[in-house]
């Protein structure tokens, strides 16, 4: 997941270079400023990655997921938005005010909910951490240790939720193509070692 403000891969992929705008604020944000700087930015963000593609059921499945989470998330602002990108990149994105989206590449690979609970935990990490308002990364360290931090923020999410934090396991290791070289390993090691 390129994150960059915010992913996943950023699972949130977040890489070197971001795909996502970086909010700069050295303040702190109300809840309905932070969701106003989400709002602004999602035109550019659905654009960047083909825009918004409508699957009714694929929405459904995000949303039923992500509220399942977001109920033992209590910093996840309220009323998430889950919504699948027509791009065949292996990304997801989040944006400040609980807005979560995955292309439809990532979706397409994910073979089970647990995997895609992990994707929608690790950007619900993103935006709890408020990653979108820290400065860019300068550096590969810097950025992949915000992933770092998001896998396993995410891991603790998906087990006050019942699932399994293999499956955040599962996922990193299945966007490896997509990451920069040696993310992988890194944050699966991390992960094992911060999960005990």
């Amino acid at each position: 997941m390129r994150h960059t403000a915010t992913l996943l891969v950023g699972l949130t992929l977040a890489g070197c270079q971001g795909a996502v705008p970086c909010f700069q604020f050295p303040y702190a944000m109300s809840p309905e400023a932070e969701a106003l700087a989400g709002d602004r930015a999602a035109p550019a963000v659905e654009a960047r990655y083909g825009g918004v593609v409508r699957d009714p059921q694929a929405e459904q499945r995000m949303t039923q997921i992500g509220q399942r989470l977001a109920r033992h998330v209590s910093e996840f602002p309220s009323g998430g938005h889950y919504r699948l990108l027509d791009s065949n990149e292996l990304n997801a994105v989040s944006l400040p005010g609980g807005r979560v989206y995955i292309t439809r590449g990532l979706y397409a690979r994910l073979s089970s909910d647990g995997q895609l609970a992990a994707v929608l935990a690790h950007e619900m990490a993103h935006i709890v951490s408020r990653d979108h308002f820290k400065p860019r990364c300068g550096c590969c360290e810097e950025a992949i240790a915000r992933e770092q931090a998001a896998d396993t923020r995410g891991a603790r999410y998906l087990r006050q939720a019942g699932i399994t934090p293999q499956a955040m396991i599962e996922v990193i290791v299945l966007i490896e193509d997509a990451q920069p070289r040696g993310w992988s390993d890194t944050r699966v090691r991390s992960l094992r070692l911060s999960m005990g």
